[in-house]
């Protein structure tokens, strides 16, 4: 098992020990709400937000700031780590390509890197303002949404990216499904859900994250059979990002809803505690491009020093 492997399985089994002990709502809805929202995991050097299990796994410590960096990083602050306090551990990764005897192999880089969040440090008052202000540019004001107003924003965004892409979504189907092969989207009608718009908006977000692995847009896999280890990540992906999409336009979700959600997921991932990155990382993506949030690209050295 790689070093990669050995991270994406310590990180579910913390997870699963948190679903059994019931630690999930305070942590899982901040991650949910995706980079928009003003308690989702960033890095103080680069103002990116960490992305896939490195998010997740910092969200889990339940901090209401943002802002994670290293203990060299909280010392050119100016500051200083509490004594007794632990930092999480992230990762970054990516593939190497080296040529040897005229051929041109792939190499996994892997590096791990500890970080704090700012709670945990004392930093000097200014620079604590700086950041604030930082995350007001980045995130804008918080505004209030009633569960009517948030349901119809998810609901409104996904027929709106649809419209914009050309996915055709028809109100007529006895269920819910994408079909890539005509890039459209079949949905019941609302009437038929027993949550009503709040149903309906949640099952179309689901659909319209598959809608996203279109080889025009972001080329997933979206051709494996029922059961496949394709299938489950991709099914991963949907069921994440429709999550993030109602948490992002202010969907109130209940604690039961998150339990549900998160056991799902891992009981999706199987023996394959990679999947939960896969789904993670693609999902963000898949949210982001119907919402509109995507941020501008950063480049493999940005991607590096964020993780750092």
């Amino acid at each position: 098992m790689t070093k990669f492997q050995d991270h994406c399985s310590d990180t579910v089994v913390t997870l699963t020990t948190a679903l059994e002990s019931g630690n999930i709502k305070p942590w899982i809805l901040p991650w949910l709400q995706g980079p928009q929202g003003r308690s989702y995991p960033r890095s103080v050097s680069t103002g990116r937000p960490y992305t896939g299990m490195n998010s997740l796994m910092l969200a889990f410590n339940g901090y209401s700031s943002p802002w994670y960096l290293t203990f060299k990083q909280v010392k050119n602050l100016g500051g200083s780590v509490r004594k007794g306090e632990k930092a999480t551990t992230v990762f970054f990764w990516k593939w190497l390509h080296k040529e040897e005897d005229g051929e041109v192999k792939r190499i996994p880089l892997f590096k791990t890197f500890k970080v704090f969040n700012i709670e945990q440090c004392d930093v000097p008052a200014e620079e604590l303002t700086k950041l604030e202000a930082r995350l007001d540019r980045i995130c804008g004001p918080v505004t209030g949404l009633t569960v009517e107003d948030a349901v119809t924003a998810a609901e409104t965004a996904c027929l709106d990216w649809c419209n914009a892409e050309g996915v055709q979504v028809h109100d007529t189907g006895n269920q819910a499904c994408y079909i890539p092969s005509r890039d459209e989207i079949n949905m019941p009608k609302v009437e038929w859900f027993k949550d009503g718009h709040k149903g309906y908006a949640q099952t179309l977000a689901h659909e319209c994250c598959h809608a996203t692995g279109a080889k025009s847009r972001l080329g997933r896999k979206l051709d494996g059979g029922f059961g496949s280890k394709d299938y489950a990540r991709e099914e991963l992906v949907a069921e994440i990002g429709s999550a993030m999409i109602m948490a992002n336009t202010g969907t109130d979700l209940n604690e039961e809803q998150c339990v549900a959600y998160l056991k799902n997921w891992l009981d999706r991932c199987g023996e394959d505690a990679t999947a939960l990155n896969y789904g993670a990382t693609r999902a963000e993506k898949a949210a982001a491009m119907i919402l509109g949030t995507t941020e501008e690209a950063a480049t493999p050295e940005q991607k590096e020093v964020a993780m750092a």
